[in-house]
């Protein structure tokens, strides 16, 4: 099955990947440069660091609410990131505007 047109000519416009195998350690620190300061991300009523406790271990989470309400409603965002890349902080903006766009 053929790609779609617009599919193909968003492929062709990335990048080369360099030569050799990749370093997961040098993909993190460029992914987390690239994180903007918290006075530039998108501004919720409030936003919350955690820990979610598991049988397997404790897992941070970040709440994202809105606006102030008498009730909300949640919508749960996972990035698998390849299972080795992003973070709470590399996502932040999409968590951000899933929140605001969602009210959730």
């Amino acid at each position: 099955m053929p790609l779609h047109p617009r599919i193909a000519d968003f492929l062709a416009d990335l990048p080369a990947p360099p030569d050799g195998p990749l370093d997961p350690q040098i993909l993190r620190a460029v992914e987390e440069s690239q994180v903007p300061p918290l006075a530039d991300r998108l501004p919720l009523h409030r936003v919350e660091d955690t820990v979610a406790t598991t049988p397997v271990g404790d897992v941070p989470v970040r709440i994202y609410t809105p606006v102030e309400t008498d009730s909300y409603g949640l919508l749960v965002y996972f990035h698998g990131g390849a299972f080795f890349l992003g973070s709470l902080d590399t996502h932040d903006h999409v968590a951000r505007n899933l929140a605001k766009a969602t009210g959730l």
